[in-house]
């Protein structure tokens, strides 16, 4: 049966070129080289259709201003991005990357900000790992790739990286300061790093109690019940991952309500929701009563 991916996303189906020594592409897939296939863009509402598992680059293209920060002792690049406005939506936190174990020259100085263009990777019918992450600089072309990813490579790149490891989150910094600390912090095991649903999602922001907003003393109710997210297996195969921003409100008996989408990914939101749905919280007290209390949480896949 085919398998439709109904994006918001620009997806670019192109042909991915089998290594000549036979190596990273061939070891994993045994199908052979990919024949002859055609770049095609996506907008909002269309269906791609997928056969079986024909394998395709998936390229999810994203407007934004980004701070690029690269620390050669450490070999560690982190992403900062704020995207741009898209069908009059706006995001106003800052979506942080960080790679570690950085192989490759990297000439561009430690830090740059600027509006670009973000391309990220993944790969759908492919075994094995796929991903990484372009953009645009003054200087040209940066590609930062998971490992040998040649069908992303782009021949006209000014510089091609490989990381081994690699990070994504969001950061309720207001500042790309704040949050270029916050990253370096985490990086370096300078602080702790925040409350997860084991490593797939996180508490980041937000308080209400009755109908005023209201800072408690103690923070954020204490979570009692936790539950991974499952990545969706049209999703898995698709090679569709990224972060979904859920709000919703923990009621008077720890429950989760009103639990919605703020950012989302169409693949991923109704996994998103069944997650955060079966969280369990301890009732927050105000003045002895039991509020309501209310929070966002960004749930990564995968």
């Amino acid at each position: 049966m085919n398998r439709s991916l109904m994006a918001r996303l620009i997806v670019a189906v192109m042909v991915a070129t089998t290594a000549p020594d036979g190596s990273a592409e061939q070891q994993t897939d045994r199908r052979g080289p990919l024949p002859p296939g055609k770049q095609i863009h996506a907008r909002d509402g269309d269906t791609v259709v997928m056969d079986d598992d024909a394998r395709v680059r998936v390229i999810r293209r994203r407007r934004a201003h980004v701070r690029v920060v690269f620390d050669s002792t450490e070999r560690r690049l982190i992403l900062l991005a704020r995207y741009r406005p898209e069908n009059g939506i706006t995001t106003d936190g800052i979506d942080g990357y960080t790679f570690r174990d950085v192989d490759g020259d990297w000439t561009l100085g430690r830090s740059w900000e600027g509006d670009t263009t973000l391309e990220i990777y993944s790969l759908a019918g492919q075994p094995g790992a796929s991903g990484g992450i372009g953009f645009q600089m003054p200087q040209g072309i940066v590609q930062l790739l998971a490992g040998d990813q040649r069908p992303f490579r782009d021949p006209a790149a000014a510089v091609v990286l490989q990381y081994r490891g690699s990070s994504r989150g969001p950061s309720s910094a207001g500042s790309f300061d704040e949050a270029e600390r916050s990253r370096i912090e985490d990086a370096s095991g300078q602080r702790t790093p925040p409350v997860t649903a084991g490593a797939t999602a996180g508490v980041t922001a937000g308080v209400v109690g009755g109908d005023l907003p209201v800072r408690l003393p103690s923070g954020p109710p204490r979570k009692v019940h936790d539950v991974r997210p499952v990545w969706p297996d049209e999703a898995r195969r698709a090679g569709v991952q990224g972060i979904v921003i859920v709000e919703f409100t923990v009621d008077v008996d720890g429950t989760v309500a009103n639990a919605r989408i703020l950012r989302g990914i169409p693949l991923l939101e109704k996994a998103a929701l069944d997650c955060v749905r079966q969280w369990r919280y301890e009732p927050t007290l105000l003045n002895g009563r039991p509020m309501p209390y209310k929070m966002t949480a960004a749930v990564m896949f995968p």
